[in-house]
């Protein structure tokens, strides 16, 4: 008796089970990976602004506390903001 099978399904199944992985899995596995750095990467974007602009908040406190005169911080961060070397 002869068998005929598709090479692809037969390798895809005892890849499987024997550990090793389709390429079709494989990019998969990669596209998987790449989504998830993708996210990642955004919610520590979104965590560092949150930080950023908390520090900012501080520093404008601390600034106004100890005597300095408050429309000058903003003035100050306008000025810090607009410099080429800021802004790429």
């Amino acid at each position: 008796m002869t068998i005929i099978y598709s090479e692809t399904l037969v390798d895809q199944f005892f890849g499987g089970i024997f550990g090793g992985r389709s390429r079709s899995a494989t990019e998969r596995q990669q596209e998987i990976v790449a989504k998830k750095e993708a996210e990642l990467a955004d919610r520590i974007a979104a965590a560092i602004r949150i930080q950023e602009y908390e520090a900012d908040q501080q520093g404008y406190l601390y600034a106004a506390r100890a005597g300095f005169e408050p429309e000058g911080c903003i003035r100050a961060m306008n000025v810090t903001q607009s410099t080429t070397w800021n802004n790429p």
